[in-house]
């Protein structure tokens, strides 16, 4: 590590070490915001979140390779449905989830296999008909956007987003930590449009 390194490390704030409290007042905090948002405008899919860009684009290659075998998690997936898209196109999604270890987050090995099963266990409950598409995220602001996506893609990413978010609150409800494991999804769209 050289001098400078040193020096940032030493200057960066004190952050708080994650816990199920944190977690749950994360939850807390962003279902206040969602609370009291102004109504959102819809953008029909010109724009989404790199992080959600990120998450389809790969969703491409999820496919290919769990069509070849190559993504075990595919083949024995806890939850898969079927949604349609405000464009009429079915998608069929599959979720899964898988033990992460994050150094900023550390937990055991025994509390990871909890997070997994306890997560795995609501997909295998999870509810497609549930899953709104039309309560699709807000829309990104100019800084967060990245390349036109079509309406099918932001709607899926959307469903990404909220399974996402039903997952860590059945964590955070359990007192388990969100940051065990990773959610994953694969995604088949017939008669896609724009």
């Amino acid at each position: 590590m050289t001098s400078f390194d040193e020096q940032l490390a030493q200057s960066s704030p004190a952050v708080p070490a994650r816990s199920p409290e944190l977690d749950a007042e994360f939850v807390r905090v962003i279902a206040q915001a969602e609370g009291v948002a102004g109504p959102r405008l819809k953008r029909r899919g010109r724009a989404l979140t790199i992080g959600g860009l990120v998450v389809v684009g790969a969703l491409g290659a999820g496919g290919a390779a769990a069509a070849t075998g190559l993504v075990p998690w595919f083949e024995s997936a806890p939850s898969e449905g079927v949604v349609t898209t405000s464009t009429g196109a079915r998608c069929t999604l599959t979720f899964g989830v898988k033990q992460i270890d994050d150094p900023a987050a550390p937990v055991s090995a025994a509390v990871r296999v909890r997070v997994e099963t306890a997560a795995d266990a609501y997909l295998r409950r999870l509810d497609f008909s549930t899953l709104g598409i039309g309560q699709s995220p807000r829309p990104p602001v100019d800084a967060e956007a990245g390349p036109a996506t079509t309406v099918d893609e932001s709607e899926v990413a959307a469903v990404y987003a909220e399974v996402g978010r039903r997952v860590d609150a059945e964590l955070v409800r359990q007192h388990l930590p969100t940051t065990a494991v990773s959610l994953s999804m694969a995604t088949s769209c017939e008669g896609d449009a724009r």
